[in-house]
């Protein structure tokens, strides 16, 4: 019984993929290391070992207990709508090799289409951005908003919980 729903979910990725390029976009993802897998119509559920999704072109890596997938169709495709991610999460986001996200926290919930994700539960973000800065923007709160393309960071906090450090570049370093 396992074959057919790996098979399954095999042909679901690929469609994916292929929907991407007809699309014009990058984004076929590759889900690994799960235990369990129960699929449905518009929905993948990978639980068990260390399921992790990331995108093929290194843009997007994400880790977590439990991945949920959910899928759209829109104009007759079949698209990744979201990807809710609970447990220990770890996200990985780069735009280039100059500027980069990471992040670990409680729940995260990514919207490959939009580019965003939004995490909560104790989250920790450090963001690179090597041409206005020479370390790490590194940021706690409860919730956080990831805008990927953009590299923008929104958060909040309660009450003077949240913490926020960064070292600017200086007009004569490099």
């Amino acid at each position: 019984m396992r074959r057919p729903r790996f098979t399954i979910l095999i042909l679901t990725l690929a469609a994916l993929g292929a929907t991407a390029v007809a699309a014009g976009k990058d984004a076929t993802y590759n889900l690994v290391g799960w235990r369990t897998l129960d699929m449905t119509p518009g929905r993948i559920v990978a639980s068990g070992g260390a399921p992790r999704i990331s995108s093929d072109d290194g843009k997007l890596n994400l880790s977590a207990g439990r991945l949920v997938l959910t899928m759209s169709k829109a104009k007759g495709r079949e698209t990744l709508a979201t990807v809710e991610a609970t447990g220990q999460v770890k996200l990985r986001a780069a735009q280039s090799q100059d500027l980069a996200m990471e992040a670990t926290c409680r729940k995260a919930v990514v919207r490959p289409s939009e580019q965003r994700a939004e995490l909560s539960g104790n989250v920790k973000v450090k963001s690179w951005d090597k041409a206005r800065f020479s370390g790490p923007l590194t940021l706690s709160g409860e919730t956080v908003t990831l805008y990927f393309k953009e590299g923008r960071v929104v958060a909040t906090s309660p009450s003077a919980g949240g913490r926020f450090s960064v070292s600017p570049k200086s007009a004569g370093r490099r």
